[in-house]
């Protein structure tokens, strides 16, 4: 639970400080804006992978495996541009290309803390 939570502000503090220096993704500044992000990208990441998962009877890790990951972060931008229309006042995406970095950086905090 303390790995999650510790996973979660490392995102907060990556959506709040790192996006807005990436070219094409503005972000509020706003803290609470930052954790709705993060948590709602936690439940759709959580949630797609299962479910890619069980519709396709285990050939989504399968092909996780074979793309080296790529499938993951295009999985990661894909939410991240979701996340960007439901809530354009909290983030905004000006492409897929923002997003995959936006998604990569994210992927990596999870990669740094060994989630």
């Amino acid at each position: 639970m303390i790995d999650f939570l510790l996973l979660l502000g490392f995102q907060i503090l990556i959506v709040h400080f790192v996006f807005p220096r990436l070219g094409g993704i503005k972000t509020s500044t706003d803290w609470m804006d930052s954790l709705v992000v993060v948590v709602i990208f936690a439940i759709l990441n959580f949630a797609l992978r299962k479910l890619l998962l069980v519709v396709t009877l285990g050939v989504a890790g399968l092909v996780y495996y074979l793309t080296l990951g790529i499938a993951g972060l295009v999985l990661n931008a894909v939410i991240l541009l979701v996340i960007s229309h439901l809530y354009p006042e909290k983030i905004k995406m000006n492409g897929f290309i923002p997003a995959f970095v936006g998604g990569f950086i994210l992927a990596l905090a999870g990669f740094i803390l060994g989630k």
